[in-house]
């Protein structure tokens, strides 16, 4: 027997009917057959761009110790000046020297050895009992030679109630006594102070 004919005319002749034995027409797909084995692995691509950076980590131990730094200049030479009452201080305005108190600068003053500035002064009553709202006030008075003291502003304050000292307030500009000058502090009480009193001045050397 014949072939049937393929093609446009297939349908006219019957082509893809079953008791057709010799069809010519293709026959429906079959079934995907397995994968083959892996290829060859290609060549590598290119470096992709950096990632953020990570956290710090954990801090290290401490380094051993630096080596000692070289030997700064020497510091200004200074001095110190220890002022006192002898025994009670009257009430009023008296100025105080080494052990001595009077009403009379040149009697109660000591000599600077050197140009310097005042750097400092405290000021005690030490365990003199003060009425209510009593104060008491200690001002440093400088002069070249004892005439005219000057009050230099730096003074202290004590207080009923407070403590038996008191560190003294500084000027905005330096103070600046020179060599031979007369220094001493007054103290203004508005009661006798059967205990006395004592000051301390400190001086710094001055450097043009």
């Amino acid at each position: 027997m014949d072939r049937w004919p393929c093609g446009p005319e297939r349908d006219l002749a019957g082509c893809h009917h079953k008791r057709n034995p010799y069809c010519c027409c293709p026959g429906p797909p079959g079934r995907d057959g397995r994968d083959g084995q892996d290829g060859a692995p290609g060549a590598p691509g290119a470096t992709g761009r950096d990632g953020r950076d990570g956290r710090d980590g954990q801090d290290g131990a401490p380094g051993a110790p630096g080596a000692p730094g070289p030997e700064g200049p020497p510091g200004r030479s200074g001095s110190t000046i220890y002022l006192s009452s002898d025994g009670t201080l009257p009430a009023g305005q008296n100025f105080i020297g080494l052990g001595t108190d009077t009403n009379s600068f040149p009697e109660s003053s000591v000599i600077v050895m050197e140009q310097s500035v005042i750097t400092g002064m405290i000021f005690s009553i030490r365990n003199n009992p003060l009425q209510r709202g009593e104060t008491v006030r200690a001002e440093v008075f400088i002069s070249p030679c004892g005439a005219s003291p000057t009050a230099t502003g730096i003074f202290a304050t004590i207080t009923e109630g407070g403590l038996c000292f008191d560190v003294a307030s500084m000027p905005l500009s330096p103070v600046i006594v020179n060599m031979g000058d007369l220094i001493s502090v007054r103290v203004d009480a508005q009661n006798a102070l059967n205990r006395g009193v004592a000051a301390t001045i400190q001086l710094t050397k001055l450097v043009i």
